[in-house]
């Protein structure tokens, strides 16, 4: 019988005891007193202790060693000898199982690659998978900052993190973090322009990645940036709470209200332009507005090449004001950008008493010269006789500037 061969080999090896130490345990090796459930039973009950000491080792040997009987066990055998020695079962194999487990699942941080299905298992505690980037030798990239940002979503992506080797104007090489992992990515610029090429490249991974958190280290503002940026050429413009709830789910990463509130800004830059560079081209979009629109007037007034006044009323406005009470009511308001400023407006009522915008511009603050430079602009725009109105509220300066420009208009 297998479960009478099974425990004496368990006394024959003796769990490191001797023949003296098992006499002290009346432990019994003989064939003959193992013939039925009830006397092994009480053999089991008599040296528990001894059978709860037995190593993992001694039971592998016995298999090797009785391998052919092993395989003339019938199932049936096989069912009768797990009832018998059930209790011991239970206590041996729990505490090899967490031996060999090769992950530890109570840590909540731990990120798998995020296919499984493409993983394959090389030991316990690492994995070859793919980085799932689609980059090849000679792929291109626009500029230094989309290769390090691509690279950094892409660790995002799969649950990984590198390490820079070298970085100059010129190249970028980095690697994976573990050293025995062979992941490493080359990526060299073009000598005539700003653009960048991977010229090695080794895509797959075999690393550890139980010391994965769920805050990532390359989850910056500016790699966030790139990953939402197309939602806000769609006009969606996100706020930062739903941006954590997107990077959550989609990258599975945790990032801080802060940093998405930096990647919102960079990304409306991105998609939008940023405001120093929206008031350097300003002169380039005076002229397009004028070629598009015939008769629209616009001024632009900098100092020491910096800017200082912008004026525009375009055509249908102007036109359009012909046909409605001569009433204006001017007002400024400030600017909340990152800039700063405020903007001056002149507007009407037509026919139906709903606001009509006549001319806007924008300035470095409200002051005396601010709003005279305004009235002078729209001098241009709308005649000054005495069948105009103005209507403002208590402002100083309004009152000076219409006096000094408009001073057949009434005021009030």
């Amino acid at each position: 019988m297998l479960r009478v061969s099974l425990i004496e080999f368990f006394l024959e090896s003796g769990c490191g005891l001797n023949n003296q130490q098992f006499e002290n345990e009346n432990v019994c090796t003989h064939n003959d007193d193992f013939h039925g459930g009830g006397e092994t039973n009480n053999f089991i009950e008599t040296n528990e202790r001894v059978i709860e000491d037995v190593l993992p080792c001694e039971v592998e040997k016995f298999m090797e060693t009785n391998e052919g009987i092993i395989e003339d066990v019938l199932p049936c055998q096989v069912e009768k000898f797990m009832e018998a020695n059930k209790h011991i079962i239970e206590d041996v194999l729990p505490c090899q199982v967490e031996k060999e487990v090769p992950l530890d699942n109570e840590d909540d941080d731990i990120q798998l690659p995020e296919q499984l299905e493409d993983a394959m298992i090389g030991t316990h505690h690492s994995y070859i998978f793919s980085d799932g980037s689609g980059f090849h030798k000679g792929y291109r990239f626009l500029n230094k900052e989309v290769v390090v940002n691509k690279l950094k979503l892409v660790a995002i992506r799969k649950g990984f993190e590198f390490a820079t080797k070298k970085s100059n104007k010129s190249l970028v090489s980095v690697a994976c973090v573990e050293k025995s992992c062979k992941w490493r990515v080359r990526v060299v610029k073009y000598i005539s322009s700003n653009a960048f090429r991977i010229t090695k490249y080794k895509p797959n991974h075999s690393c550890d990645l139980r010391s994965i958190s769920g805050r990532h280290r390359h989850a910056s503002a500016s790699v966030n940036a790139e990953f939402i940026k197309e939602r806000f050429r769609e006009g969606k413009c996100p706020i930062p709470k739903e941006i954590m709830n997107i990077v959550s789910i989609e990258l599975r990463c945790d990032v801080s209200y802060w940093t998405c509130w930096k990647a919102k800004q960079l990304a409306q830059n991105m998609i939008w332009g940023t405001p120093e560079h929206g008031y350097a081209t300003l002169e380039a979009y005076r002229y397009e507005i004028e070629k598009a629109n015939e008769d629209t007037f616009t001024a632009l007034e900098v100092q020491d090449g910096r800017f200082l006044y912008y004026f525009v009323a375009y055509r249908p406005c102007i036109r359009g004001f012909k046909n409605i009470r001569n009433v204006l009511a001017v007002d400024g308001t400030f600017l909340t950008g990152q800039c700063g400023g405020v903007m001056l407006i002149a507007s009407g009522q037509d026919s139906e008493n709903q606001i009509y915008p006549i001319a806007w511009a924008v300035v470095n603050s409200e002051n005396d010269l601010s709003w005279t430079w305004f009235f002078r602009q729209l001098l241009n725009v709308v005649p000054n006789t005495n069948e105009l109105s103005i209507i403002s509220d208590r402002n100083a300066s309004i009152k000076k500037a219409i006096a000094t420009v408009y001073d057949q208009a009434h005021h009030g």
